[in-house]
């Protein structure tokens, strides 16, 4: 039997198969609890488009590729668990959080990103996303207006092939609170990334995989 994770955000509750992009489709919000159409068995409450979907596709075990790598469909399951993490976009009043990656960080040191983080062993991606948003940038969950997984994305880096967990984190909170790995941050309007030469590469193709799944 596939695992299933059930998550909070701001007195709304989800259900979902963490492991599988088939979680239960979106309910428009009832005053009692209903159940999800699919299963049948979980309590859904207000789910409306806060309901969490990871792919909104089949998974058939093959990742998507940035535009600019190579055409060619790649099994995540040869990718191991040590190049595999969470990148979560942070959004507030429709503008997207870049934070510079400190000098103390292992790799792209002075250079703007997303929030990112390894996957660690036994906790599934969605969850991984929530504990990053907490320690990297203070972001909690009670103050998430929305949450949502996006399609996965496959990066080549030297000879490996990296598999990263995207998500899109909807703030109510403005101030975020940095930890050690970055020095500062910038809320920019979605069209102004470019003005920023001296960001992670793969930062376009997360960004660019969360528009095309809204």
């Amino acid at each position: 039997m596939t695992p299933t994770a059930e998550l909070i955000v701001n007195g709304f509750s989800y259900h979902c198969d963490a492991l599988s992009p088939h979680h239960c489709p979106p309910r428009r919000p009832r005053p009692v609890s209903s159940y999800c159409s699919q299963c049948r068995r979980t309590p859904v409450r207000g789910l409306d488009d806060k309901h969490i979907d990871s792919n909104n596709q089949e998974d058939t075990g093959m990742e998507r590729l940035p535009q600019d790598s190579e055409a060619r469909a790649v099994d995540r399951s040869t990718i191991p668990l040590s190049n595999t993490v969470v990148a979560v976009v942070i959004e507030w009043r429709g503008k997207i959080a870049l934070l510079k990656r400190s000098q103390n960080v292992r790799h792209d040191k002075g250079l703007w990103h997303c929030i990112t983080g390894y996957l660690e062993p036994g906790t599934a991606p969605v969850q991984q996303a929530l504990n990053e948003l907490v320690e990297e940038a203070g972001v909690h969950a009670e103050t998430l207006l929305d949450f949502r997984p996006g399609p996965a994305l496959v990066i080549t880096t030297g000879a490996e092939p990296w598999l990263i967990h995207t998500f899109t984190a909807v703030t109510s909170q403005r101030r975020l609170r940095i930890d050690w790995e970055h020095d500062s941050y910038r809320w920019i309007a979605p069209n102004k990334v470019k003005r920023f030469g001296n960001r992670v590469a793969w930062l376009d193709d997360v960004l660019g995989l969360r528009i095309s799944n809204r």
